[in-house]
């Protein structure tokens, strides 16, 4: 009984003190958009953006989750509650291989895009773009910029 406690304080131990390294790290979601940049985004993270009227957007995204695996993406338009599975703003359930969305643009007001990707071990990262139509930009001319942290 004994030698049992003292093997099972000895796994405990070895356990409670794996490496960082050995710990499953946050999935590196990547969001681009051809006009307006790119963003990386690890965990969670927003990133606000300007555009003119009727500008079309199309968003593109690629996740890596280093020595684990990405297991599907999800995004919406608009998503109230990015912790919601049945918020109406979800434009598609989970996919493997989802990775764009169809070309969408915007005439007023404020919105935004979510793209959720999760990953084995039960890591989830969410990134949220939000989106402002700001009538005094041209419909090209907006606010873009080179790779940025969505943090």
């Amino acid at each position: 009984m004994l030698t049992r406690r003292i093997l099972i304080l000895a796994l405990l131990s070895f356990v409670l003190t794996l490496p960082a390294s050995a710990q499953p790290a946050e999935i590196l979601l990547t969001i681009t958009e051809p006009i307006l940049g790119q963003w990386l985004f690890d965990g969670r993270g927003t990133q606000a953006v300007t555009v003119g009227p009727g500008h079309p957007l199309n968003f593109s995204w690629t996740a890596d989750a280093g020595a684990g695996m990405v297991t599907g993406y999800r995004y919406g338009w608009d998503v109230v509650d990015v912790a919601d599975p049945n918020d109406p703003g979800w434009a598609a359930d989970w996919q493997p291989d989802l990775l764009s969305a169809p070309t969408h643009s915007f005439e007023v007001g404020v919105h935004s895009l979510a793209v959720t990707v999760r990953g084995d071990v039960d890591r989830v990262t969410t990134a949220t773009i939000v989106i402002t139509v700001d009538p005094r930009v041209p419909a090209r001319r907006m606010s873009w910029g080179r790779l940025k942290s969505g943090s």
